[in-house]
């Protein structure tokens, strides 16, 4: 018999908040300011992956005279500049998903690798704070995604085994992640579909979050 979780655990940018597109925008845009194009493949690449380990895939993608700071306080900026206008968009399902766990009483935490300030005020500004008992932040730990340490660190907060918990991601370096963690994982993608190997290390692939609470159902009040 399947042993009932106890946990959830969320990504947060691509699988909570609509951000991930337009970050890779926000990037492309920054890129061609200082000359680079055609860099969509090489911005792939830095999703799930905290700052200091996107900047060395950017140096090791475009070279050394990348000026990758430059570039990303210019994508920063761009990207700020649409929260302050448009509000931080959440992904579909995401609100009755969340309202399900806390009635539920199932602790719910986000570990991502984006700053934890940064973490904090984007799910402020998405009034999603309630709903989580603790963050982890990219800058907290010193191993990034696909390294399973975030996921870790969050289950000990949470003074949850992490075989205990079900980990919801859109990356493929989060999968990985949370897999190698010894937890479950539910694969939301955003923007890139699942290969035959990440579907592997999935415990189930869900096409939105709107489909989640059937889920949710099946693991932790199973029949």
């Amino acid at each position: 018999m399947t042993v009932r979780p106890l946990a959830t655990i969320w990504d947060m940018d691509g699988t909570l908040l609509d951000t991930e597109a337009l970050t890779l925008r926000c990037w492309e845009k920054a890129c061609a300011e200082y000359g680079y194009r055609n860099v969509h493949l090489v911005l792939l690449k830095l999703i799930g992956r905290t700052a200091r380990d996107a900047d060395t895939v950017l140096r090791q993608e475009l070279g050394n005279d990348f000026p990758v700071e430059l570039a990303r306080a210019f994508k920063n900026q761009l990207a700020q500049g649409y929260f302050y206008e448009h509000g931080v968009p959440v992904k579909a399902g995401v609100r009755p998903t969340l309202m399900w766990l806390r009635d539920h009483k199932v602790p719910c935490a986000v570990a991502s690798s984006t700053q934890r300030n940064k973490v904090l005020a984007h799910l402020e500004r998405a009034a999603l704070m309630e709903y989580f008992q603790c963050i982890t932040g990219g800058d907290e730990i010193s191993r990034s995604k696909p390294d399973p340490e975030i996921f870790v660190t969050t289950a000990g907060r949470l003074n949850v085994d992490p075989r205990d918990c079900v980990v919801f991601e859109d990356s493929f370096n989060g999968v990985i992640a949370a897999h190698d963690a010894g937890m479950r994982v539910v694969m939301v993608p955003d923007l890139i579909q699942p290969t035959p190997e990440i579907l592997q290390l999935t415990h189930q692939t869900l096409r939105s979050l709107e489909d989640a609470i059937p889920l949710l159902h099946q693991l932790f009040h199973p029949e």
